[in-house]
């Protein structure tokens, strides 16, 4: 089974006005620490994960060899959300995220923005740019 999930579907204006359920506050509230994940995404950039990599062209693809992933997919990902099921073509999507056993689904980007205390700016800034842009970002916001 494989997966894709890309940042066209998603190009909206960006405001994480989300009011997240409960199980997906909770989920949110105990993921990893910004700066661990901040490590995760240098080490993916630097193809150190095995199964993953990185790709800030999309929010995500996923096969049986892998999965490749963008900042704010990484996030999610490590934060233990699950991609929301598209039913119109039997893949999964992480555009859109789920908590698992919330009710809802969230975009990827406000949940990751909400994981990691971003403001608008600085999400619309890292999640839609390059990898040497975010990169810098991470480094700048998360020193190593």
């Amino acid at each position: 089974m494989s997966a894709l999930w890309g940042h066209n579907a998603c190009m909206t204006v960006f405001a994480c006005m989300a009011v997240f359920d409960d199980v997906t506050r909770l989920l949110i509230d105990s993921a990893p620490d910004p700066g661990v994940l901040a490590k995760s995404t240098r080490m993916l950039a630097g193809g150190e994960i095995a199964g993953l990599s990185l790709d800030m062209g999309c929010f995500g693809v996923e096969s049986e060899c892998g999965a490749t992933l963008c900042f704010a997919g990484n996030v999610a990902y490590q934060a233990g959300f699950t991609p929301r099921k598209n039913c119109v073509e039997g893949r999964d999507h992480w555009a859109l995220v789920k908590a698992p056993g919330a009710d809802r689904s969230y975009e990827c980007h406000d949940v990751a923005q909400a994981i990691l205390g971003l403001t608008d700016a600085e999400a619309r800034a890292v999640f839609y740019s390059d990898e040497t842009k975010m990169l810098a970002f991470i480094d700048e916001r998360w020193p190593a």
